[in-house]
Order: structure tokens, then sequence, then C-alpha cells
């Protein structure tokens, strides 16, 4: 949601390539150090409405 304004206003994609996508994977970094069990698919779907 952020992501597409965010990509909308600059119609850049490099905005996701740089800074949601590495997001991303910080969150799923986090969990995983955590021990969290999280389906992918299910995270990843949450992940891109939230970013």
């Amino acid at each position: 949601m952020i992501g597409n304004l965010v990509n909308t206003v600059l119609g850049n994609s490099t905005v996701t390539d740089n800074v949601l996508d590495p997001a991303k994977n910080d969150v799923k970094d986090i969990l995983a150090s955590v021990g969290a069990e999280v389906d992918q698919g299910r995270l990843d779907d949450l992940l891109d409405k939230v970013l």
C-alpha cells in the first residue's frame, strides 16, 4: 500500500528494490531469529499490504 503510493509518486521501482524489499527481508530475518514458525506465503501477503 505505502510502497505503491511511493512508487506512484516517484514513478520509480528502485524505491521498492532499495527500501521496501530489504525491509521485508529484515522482518523475515527477525522472525527467523526468534524461532517464529512463519507461513512464507502469508507473510509475503501481509508485508505487501503493510509496505
